[in-house]
């Protein structure tokens, strides 16, 4: 479940402030941060599954759409004040690892890669 950056504090707990309410923003949004189109952001499933194979492609799919469940789930809990500690603690972690910060981490090291028209070594 792709969330704006803006946050608002909720005890120890992040809760995003607006989601990205479509594929189209969050494609958008991808693209952006990688320096890329949003097509071909949207045509990374038929490369990935070309490169790692079909199935392993619906299996992180899969889990992508648990764990935004799961996390949704906890947010829920989280404004009831129902959410254990345990459940606030990995809500933190999830948000930690699915934010905007984590996904400009992953596009500047992405950015820094060789490509094909650039040498590997001097």
């Amino acid at each position: 479940m792709a969330t704006a950056a803006k946050c608002t504090s909720v005890g120890r707990v992040q809760v995003a402030a607006r989601k990205i309410k479509t594929k189209t923003e969050a494609y958008e949004a991808v693209a952006n941060k990688f320096g890329k189109t949003s097509q071909a952001v949207q045509e990374w499933r038929k490369d990935a599954a070309t490169t790692l194979g079909s199935a392993r492609v619906r299996e992180a799919l899969e889990l992508s759409r648990r764990l935004g469940e799961l996390a949704g789930t906890i947010k829920r809990q989280v404004a009831a004040g129902t959410a254990d500690d345990q459940y606030r603690d990995y809500l933190m972690h999830l948000e930690a690892t699915y934010s905007k910060n984590s996904l400009e981490r992953l596009a500047k090291s992405f950015k820094a890669l060789p490509r094909k028209k650039q040498r590997l070594w001097g």
